[in-house]
């Protein structure tokens, strides 16, 4: 086998160094033999074989060797790395010879040398990611490890090799290593590189005499088993050089290296440099421990095994230390220890990793307990039981303990737990299998110190005698438990003849269906040893052949008699059971039939006298089979009704689809048939027949019809069966009506001979015919059909696309032209004049030049249109310039046409003429937009300017209005500033609020918001939003004003305490058309002055108005008291009653000079209540006038 010198990582997760170019250089005896180089694949290369010299052949190292090379490992390495082998000449096999170098933990080397039966081994750290150049000498003087045993080989080739895993494999990965300049010397004291630093000849002795030495240090047994790592530990502590070592016990430290006299020095010595000393570490010891027993101490002199590990895969030897004075140092746990006395004893383990020392403890429980006996005898028995499958133990236990005792009964069930006491006791369980068979019952019973067991068999029997049916082919089987050995010692036979039997499965037997006999009993016993387990009779029965039906059906629609015929094939032992589907007494026969030799034939006969849908069903049965067959027998009803559904359709290449219904749906019998017929009105028809579903309704049926030409057709149905029928029809449209048309022109001035261009757009509408009238007598009509350009004379040429049709048309005399566009088909026509009238002009010398004109302070775009409010006037004045020859400048003409633009979609925009808005030669300059004149929307209205007498020089320019809501009108009927008796009335009337923008049912949509605060609040809510006061206000009030017409929202609020009582408030609230009323005196008493704001608000704008109430108590004078009755004109009785109370309190109370006043007031009072205003029968008013 191949000796290996190998350097390189397994896992090289950052790539430092893909290929290496590697020197290799052999000295022997101080001549250099041998200078190679490779340039390694990844981590690997192979640097040649050399079995003659000492480099690759380890015998030929008589003097040793030395080993030097640069190495800089990087530091970014798991340090669970596996192990690599950085170097190696094959020592690192078993069966080799050579040296190694391994690295383990990303910063550990491992050095060692194998010869023969030898091997040498030492540990070195070194930093990562910096240079370091390791050195390594060996002599077979020094002692080494003895291999006796192991494999060595003899005469094999030695190669070297940089880059293996521990198992060999090459490392072709990117590295995480640089390596240079591997030299190696056939000496162990050559040592080159490191001349510089430590001279050969000149090394440090300890004991001889020397310079800048501190104190040498003894070592302590511990740090003997590594003295090396823990000087150089020492003296990086103390920051100096080089490590000294003398004899492995003494430790000293210097900067600087030298000695003279060294003859005269005895010992072993070593000197290290004191570079890369790493304490850090993750290391972990473990320790374990396992007694004998699942107690919770252990006993004297019973052994634990130990176990401890460190978690990494290295040599650790490691120090059990035990607190009764026993030391068992090992490097291969788990070891063993018992302890002689009770108590708490301690186990401490102490191992070494280089430098790094760990410890771990535990406490072990030792007890000295008496622990009794177990139970000293278990009897148990059992018998079988009277019933089948029945175990009956008897379980006897003799214990000076009590006991607790478990049976198992071996088919996985266990008893409950039975409690024995001491000094003999019984307990007689039962326990009932599933199945026969043999079952193994245990007993193990327990005390306080260990169990004993005991177990018997049993045989669990069936002691039924059982009656089954089989088909012919079918085997017997049955369920048995117990092992292959209770089967083979079973017996199986059928009329007391041995037959044989197979399992099927581990519980299920079976027997052959072939030993049994057919049509005759079958006695089959299952035997064990002579027991009976089983006993069968079995009957074997023939499979049923499915009858077969047949019915002569007889009698009118409306009773139906049926002679039914029944047909079986041979069979035996057969009930034969006819169901006739009524559910009344006499539906069901049953026949029974012992043996059917040939063909049965059974008939028989059955009268319906009720309409409907019935099953006849003939079932067939025997012990192991039965077969049925059925027959829809009908007995109709008439026909009283049919309806026929359909919708219009947009075109011939359509499906129309009808839907058809009989007897309006109603619940009736099943299965009923009925003949359809349908005539589509263009000559085709179909016949269908219908059958009633399954859901106890006469389902709709659909029919569809394709029709070759548009028009309105008569669709006819007839429904019908062999009693009754019934008719219905229906129109269906076939094409699309005509819902809009438009008509536009590029320009509306034309030359006399000129080519006018007219644009038609008709979106709707199937099979379209255009008529377009010129104005001049020439009337122009195409249809639909025409998708082309088409030369209809000199001067009509029409293109038509999908939604619209481009008309030229050359005018040949001057004036003014109405063009007019007619769109029909079969179902109605529509017409579109166009806006403004075409202006045809032969004076092609115009003596004014085209004009400029302008928007008076008006500059708009489709994106940025003037917004005006739909209710108020808006004007649009238009200025015109231009020059004129003859210096007299004629009076302006000014045309208008409009039109809305409307969003059809996401990103489809289009324009349609606004008929409504047409003028023609206006000498206004401006155009007067009347309020509502226009409805909501973007318009795009068009000015068309000319001098008078002169056509042809125009201009034309278009301005975009935004037509958009306006805010609604808040009002409260009343002054400004009004005053409320107390004792009176409060009403605030605000139906007269309006939209603006509404000609009829003017508050509709409309919200109101009434707030109540006091006056000196006004000023600073005046300024806040709906959305502000609505936020800090207390809502008292919500109802609906005009309910069954606009039905608008009304909100009452208060700011402040502005009433006595919510509650009240809201129970004496009313709403009745829109006048807000409530008894006055819920105001709150400190409250004189307030004021009311109403808003009113719509899809988000809103406006508002106020008014300022003054309050008024009862002592008010005869002033006051004359605007009462205008308040009582708007009151209930209740009112009135609570006025005309207050009103005779105030009279009372005034002088005697004021005497008329009162009467006048009383005359006015009594009046008003005689008019029915304010009285009513029911009350009756002493105010003492």
């Amino acid at each position: 086998m191949n000796n290996y010198l190998w350097i390189g990582t397994l896992l090289c997760t950052v790539s430092i160094v893909s290929n290496q170019n590697v020197t290799v250089t052999y000295v022997e005896d101080g001549v250099s033999l041998y200078r190679g180089s490779g340039l390694s694949s990844g981590c690997y290369l192979n640097l040649g074989c050399f079995p003659y010299w000492c480099l690759g052949n380890i015998s030929l190292c008589q003097a040793g060797f030395s080993l030097t090379f640069w190495i800089k490992a990087y530091s970014d390495v798991s340090p669970d790395l596996d192990p690599q082998v950085l170097l190696t000449s094959g020592g690192h096999r078993t069966n080799n010879e050579g040296f190694y170098i391994v690295r383990r933990y990303s910063d550990q080397y491992t050095v060692g040398v194998t010869l023969g039966d030898k091997h040498w081994k030492t540990t070195v750290r070194l930093a990562s990611g910096t240079p370091a150049l390791l050195a390594i000498s060996w002599s077979e003087t020094k002692e080494g490890e003895n291999r006796t045993g192991v494999i060595v080989p003899d005469g094999s080739s030695a190669c070297v090799v940089l880059g293996q895993s521990e198992y060999y494999d090459q490392l072709t990965g990117p590295c995480t290593l640089e390596v240079s300049d591997i030299i190696l010397t056939n000496s162990k004291d050559t040592v080159y590189g490191f001349e510089s630093d430590i001279d050969v000849t000149q090394r440090l002795y300890l004991g001889c005499a020397a310079f800048n030495v501190n104190s040498p240090a003894i070592l302590t047994d511990s740090d003997r088993a590594d003295p090396g790592s823990f000087c150089r530990l020492r003296c990086s502590q103390l920051s100096q050089v080089y490590a000294l070592v003398s004899n492995g016990s003494k430790c000293g430290c210097t900067n600087s290296v030298g000695a003279t006299n060294t003859t005269q020095c005895d010992g072993k010595w070593s000197v290290y440099l004191v570079s890369h000393v790493k304490v850090s570490h993750n290391y972990q010891l473990t320790l374990e421990w396992t007694p004998q027993s699942k107690r919770n101490y252990t006993k004297p002199f019973e052994d634990i095994v130990f176990n401890t590990s460190v978690g990494y895969n290295v040599k650790v030897v490691y120090k059990f230390t035990f607190d009764d004075g026993i030391i068992i140092t090992t490097s291969t746990p788990p070891v063993s220890h018992s302890w002689m006395t009770p108590g708490q004893h301690t186990l401490t383990v102490s191992a070494q990793i280089g430098v790094v020392k760990l410890n771990a403890s535990v406490v072990v429980n030792v007890q000295d307990v008496d622990e009794g006996q177990p139970p000293d005898l278990i009897g148990l028995t059992v018998t079988h039981g009277q019933s089948s499958f029945n175990a009956q133990c008897n379980l006897t236990v003799i214990d000076d303990l009590s006991s607790n005792c478990v049976l198992s009964y071996g088919n996985g069930k266990t008893s409950p737990t039975f409690y024995l006491q001491e000094n003999g006791s019984f307990t007689f369980p039962s326990h009932t299998y599933d199945m026969a068979g043999l079952y193994s019952i245990s007993a193990n019973c327990i005390n306080a110190y260990g169990h004993k067991s005991a177990m018997v068999s049993f045989v669990s029997r069936d002691l039924r005698t059982l009656h089954e049916y089989v088909t012919p082919l079918r085997n017997y089987s049955t369920l048995l438990f117990g092992d292959q050995s209770f089967f083979n010692r079973l017996e199986v036979s059928i009329n007391n003849e041995k037959v044989s039997f197979f399992l099927a499965d581990a519980k299920t037997l079976q027997v052959n269906a072939g030993d049994m006999h057919d049509a005759s009993d079958n006695l089959i016993d299952v035997v064990s040893e002579g027991v009976l387990l089983h006993r069968h009779i079995v009957y074997v029965r023939s499979v049923l052949d499915k009858p077969v039906l047949i019915a002569d059906k007889t009698a009118g629609a409306w009773n139906l008699t049926v002679k039914l015929t029944v047909l079986l094939n041979s069979a035996d032992h057969v009930w034969l059971t006819i169901d006739y589907g009524t559910k009344s007494a006499g539906s069901v026969k049953t026949f029974y039939v012992p043996e059917i030799t040939g063909m049965l034939r059974v008939d028989d006969t059955m009268f319906y006298g009720n309409l409907g849908e019935y099953v006849i069903t003939v079932t067939a049965s025997n012990e192991v089979s039965s077969s049925r067959s059925q027959m829809d027998i009908s007995v109709q009803i008439p026909v009283f009704d049919i309806s026929v559904r359909t919708r219009n359709i947009t075109s011939p290449q359509q499906n129309a689809a009808f839907e058809l219904r009989v007897n309006s749906g109603q619940v009736i019998a099943e299965d009923i048939f009925i003949n359809i017929g349908i005539k589509y009105g263009d000559g085709a028809a179909d016949q269908f027949i219908f059958k009633m579903s399954d859901r106890n309704y006469l389902g709709a049926l659909v029919a569809n019809h394709t029709y070759a030409t548009w028009g309105i057709y008569r669709v006819k149905v007839s429904a019908m069966n062999n009693i009754s029928q019934d008719e219905d029809q229906t129109l269906i449209q076939v094409g699309e009506n005509i819902t809009f048309v438009d008509i536009t022109a590029t320009s509306d001035r034309v030359t006399v001979g000129g080519n006018l261009e007219v644009s038609v757009v008709c979106p709707t509408g199937s099979n379209v015919q255009y008529r377009l009238d010129f104005g001049d007598g020439s009337v122009f009509t195409f249809g639909e059909l025409n998708t082309s350009y088409q030369v209809v004379n000199s001067s009509n040429v029409v293109t038509i696309s999908e939604t619209s049709a481009v008309v030229s048309h050359v005018y040949s005399r001057s004036g003014s032209y109405k063009v007019k566009v007619t769109v029909s088909n079969e179902f109605g026509f529509m017409s579109a004049d166009l806006c403004p009238a075409i202006v045809v002009s032969e004076n092609t010398m115009q003596t004014c030049s085209t004009p400029t004109m302008t928007f008076r302070n008006i500059q708009t775009s489709a994106d940025k249109p003037l917004v005006r409010k739909r209710s108020v006037t808006t004007l649009i004045p238009v200025d015109v310039v231009f020059t004129c020859s003859d210096n007299i400048k004629p009076n302006v003409t000014f045309s208008w046409k409009g039109v809305v633009i409307e969003n059809i979609g996401v990103g489809k925009v289009v324009e349609r003429s606004l008929y409504t808005f047409c003028s023609s030669k206006l000498l206004d300059n401006t155009l007067k937009i009347d309020p509502l004149a226009l409805q909501f929307g973007l318009y795009k209205l068009t000015a068309t300017v000319s001098p008078m007498g002169n056509d042809l020089s125009y201009a034309s320019d278009s301005v975009y209005i935004n037509i958009v809501q306006s805010e609604p009108v808040p009002s409260i009927a009343g002054d400004p500033v009004q005053t409320i008796m107390l004792y009176a009335t409060a009403i605030f009337d605000i139906s007269g609020s309006y939209d603006p923008d509404l000609e009829t049912d003017t508050r509709r949509d409309l919200s109101f918001h009434l707030f109540f605060m006091s006056e000196s609040l006004l000023k600073v809510n005046q300024k806040l939003s709906l959305n502000s006061l609505v936020a800090q206000a207390e809502l008292l009030a919500n109802r609906t004003l005009f309910r069954s017409t606009t039905a608008n929202r009304f909100s009452l609020y208060q700011i402040g305490s502005c009433f006595n009582s919510t509650s009240r408030l809201n129970d004496d609230l009313s709403t009745f058309l829109g006048k807000i009323t409530f008894a006055a005196n819920n105001f709150a008493s400190n409250q004189f002055s307030m004021a009311v704001m109403l808003w009113v608000e719509r899809n988000g704008l809103s406006a508002m108005t106020y008014q300022i109430i003054e309050i008024r108590s009862s002592n008010a004078s005869l002033d006051d008291l004359g605007s009462l009755l205008d308040l009582a004109k708007n009151a209930d009785p209740d009112t009135a009653i609570r006025l005309l109370g207050g009103a005779a309190s105030a009279i009372l109370n005034q002088d005697t000079s004021s005497a008329e006043a009162q009467q006048k007031l009383a005359e006015d009072l009594t009046s008003e209540f005689a008019e029915g205003i304010l009285f009513k029968k029911e009350h009756h008013l002493t105010t003492g006038i």
